[in-house]
Formats: structure tokens, C-alpha cells, sequence
């Protein structure tokens, strides 16, 4: 398992996304954030100027607010077809 500065190194250069409810008590939406921000931060110091990072935040709900609506779950699912449609 690697650890989180070693997934910081391994995404900075990479388009990453993240869900995230306003509230979510279960993973922490200031924990989500702070790691965005990590990975940004090293993306630019790698000399990215807009590193591809992006924290998608919505209304929390569900058990510790930490649940997902459908809507959310499609939104992610389009995003990674996108991603790897650029891939090819």
C-alpha cells in the first residue's frame, strides 16, 4: 500500500476528481479537501501551472452524510468515459 504522500507524488500530474458531500462525517469533507489541495500544490511545484484537479462538492445526506445520490454516481461515471475517450 502506499502512503498518502506517495499517492500525492503518484496523482499530482494526473486528472483526478473527487465527490464529496458538504457534510460527510464518515471520510471528512475538510480531510477531502486538504488532500486536493495537497495534490495541487505538488502538481505545481512539478511546474503544472493548472494542475487537472478538481473537488466536486454536493449536499450531504444519508447516515453521517455520507451518502450518494444516483445523479452523482452518473456524473462520475460520464467523467471517467470523457477521460478515457481523451486517452485513446
Amino acid at each position: 500500500w502506499l502512503g498518502r504522500e506517495e499517492v500525492v507524488e503518484v496523482l499530482s500530474g494526473k486528472s483526478v476528481r473527487c465527490y464529496v458531500g458538504n457534510r460527510d462525517e464518515r471520510i471528512g469533507t475538510g480531510e477531502v479537501f486538504d488532500f486536493m489541495r495537497k495534490l495541487a500544490d505538488r502538481g505545481y511545484e512539478k511546474g503544472i501551472r493548472s494542475p487537472p484537479h478538481e473537488m466536486v462538492m454536493y449536499s450531504s445526506f444519508g447516515k453521517g452524510g455520507h451518502g450518494t445520490p444516483d445523479h452523482i454516481f452518473q456524473d462520475g461515471a460520464a467523467w471517467l468515459r470523457d477521460m478515457m475517450k481523451d486517452s485513446v
